[in-house]
C-alpha cells in the first residue's frame, strides 16, 4: 500500500508538470565572454546587505543610518568627511553639510555636522546635520538627518557621504585620487532606501578590496541539458581550495530573472559558498530574502566552477535572462553585507529561451539544505 501511495503521488507530481513541457531532444546553451580584468582596475564597488536587503540601513523618525564594513575604506583612522542630498533623482543639487570646509573624523571619535540653514530647494532635502562614527571595530555608521520624516524622503531625495581619507590623524593632505561614497539610493514604491559603496580610482595598484585571480570572470555559460540546467564559470585562476583567509567569504553566485523585465530583483539562484568545502545550492527571492530550495553539486576543474540545478525548482520559466558574479560576503549571519568584485556581463544580463524536454528527464530536487 505504501510502494502503491508514492507511486501515485508521483504521477501527480509528474501530471501537474506535463501541461510544461513535451517530447524533445537536445541541448540549448548561451555564452558570456567577459575579457576586461575589471576586478582589478573597477572604477566602483556596489556594497549592498546580504541576504537582507534591509539589513545595514536602519531609521529613526527624522533620519537614516547606514553602516558599511570598514575594511572597504583603505586609510581608517582619518577621514574628510562631506554629506550630500540631491533632488528629483540626481538632478538637482539639493543640500551639503557642512556648508563651508569638510567634517573630520579620527579614529574612536564620534564627528557631527549641522546645517541650520535650510538651504534645499525641497524640504525633504534640507539636513539637519550629518554624523560618523564607529559602532564597533569592525564598521563605520553615517548617519542623516533629515528636516522631515525619513519616510516621506526616498520618493524625493537620495542622500550619499563622500568619504576621503587622510594619509595619517594630522596630516591635512588627503589620499590622493580616492573617494569613498556610501550612497542611499531611495526605492519609492517602498519608501526605503537601498545602500551602494562607490570609489573612485585613479590607478590600478591602489585598491580597496584585495583583488585575487580566481575572482576575475573570463567566460560564463548557461547550458540545458534536459530538465537540467548547468551553470559554468571560467576565471583567471584556479578556484581556491580553500579560499585565502582574506578573501572574506568569497562566493560565486548565478542569478536568474523574468527575461520581459531582466532589471528585475533576481527571482531564483545557483550559489557556490565555502563552508570547509565548495558547497552549491538552488533557491529563490520571496521578499528580498534568499530563500534556499535545494542543495546542488559542484564540480570544479582548476579555473572552471560548474553547478548542476533542475529547471523544475526555477519554476519552469519558459525563458530568463541570467548573470554571474564573484562576491565577498561578510558579517555574521543576519546582518551580512556582499561586496561585488566582478560581474558577467558588466552591464544587464543573458537572455536564454529553455527548450521543452520529455517527462521522463524531470528531476525533482527533493534534498532540502
Amino acid at each position: 500500500m505504501k510502494r502503491l501511495m508514492v507511486i501515485m503521488l508521483v504521477a501527480c507530481l509528474l501530471a501537474s508538470v506535463a501541461r510544461y513541457v513535451a517530447w524533445a531532444d537536445g541541448s540549448n546553451s548561451t555564452q558570456i565572454e567577459d575579457p576586461r580584468d575589471d576586478v582589478y582596475g573597477r572604477p566602483y564597488i556596489h556594497l549592498f546587505p546580504w541576504p537582507e536587503f534591509g539589513a545595514g540601513v536602519s531609521y529613526l523618525y527624522d533620519s537614516v543610518t547606514a553602516t558599511i564594513p570598514k575594511y572597504l575604506v583603505e586609510n581608517q583612522d582619518s577621514l574628510d568627511c562631506l554629506a550630500v542630498t540631491w533632488w528629483n533623482e540626481l538632478e538637482e543639487h539639493a543640500d551639503v553639510a557642512p556648508d563651508e570646509g569638510l567634517l573630520t573624523w579620527e579614529t574612536g571619535q564620534t564627528a557631527t555636522a549641522t546645517d541650520p540653514q535650510g538651504d534645499s530647494p525641497v524640504p525633504e532635502g534640507d539636513l539637519l546635520s550629518f554624523s560618523i562614527w564607529e559602532p564597533d571595530n569592525d564598521h563605520l555608521s553615517l548617519r542623516f538627518r533629515f528636516a522631515v520624516p525619513v519616510r516621506q524622503v526616498p520618493a524625493v531625495v537620495s542622500p550619499y557621504a563622500a568619504l576621503m581619507p587622510r594619509q595619517g590623524a594630522s596630516d591635512q593632505t588627503r589620499t590622493e585620487g580616492i573617494t569613498y561614497m556610501p550612497w542611499l539610493q531611495g526605492v519609492p514604491d517602498r519608501e526605503e532606501f537601498s545602500l551602494s559603496m562607490i570609489y573612485t580610482v585613479t590607478t590600478v595598484s591602489r585598491i580597496v578590496h584585495q583583488a585575487y585571480d580566481f575572482c576575475d570572470i573570463r567566460q560564463a555559460r548557461m547550458e540545458q541539458g534536459g530538465s537540467y540546467l548547468t551553470a559554468t564559470v571560467t576565471l583567471e585562476g584556479n578556484v581556491p581550495l580553500p579560499p585565502p583567509d582574506d578573501a572574506h567569504g568569497l562566493c560565486y553566485f548565478f542569478g536568474f530573472a523574468p527575461s520581459a523585465d531582466p532589471y528585475a530583483q533576481a527571482f531564483s539562484y545557483l550559489l557556490a559558498t565555502w563552508d570547509g568545502g565548495w558547497q552549491g545550492e538552488i533557491g529563490g527571492m520571496d521578499d528580498d530574502r534568499m530563500e534556499p530550495i535545494a542543495s546542488v553539486p559542484v564540480s570544479i576543474d582548476g579555473s572552471h566552477l560548474s553547478m548542476t540545478g533542475s529547471i523544475i525548482a526555477l519554476g519552469l520559466p519558459p525563458a530568463f535572462a541570467w548573470s554571474v558574479g564573484t562576491m565577498s560576503v561578510i558579517g555574521p549571519v543576519g546582518d551580512q553585507y556582499a561586496a561585488s568584485l566582478d560581474s558577467a556581463p558588466d552591464m544587464g544580463y543573458v537572455d536564454m529561451t529553455l527548450e521543452s524536454f520529455p517527462i521522463w528527464m524531470v528531476y525533482l530536487p527533493i534534498v532540502a539544505k
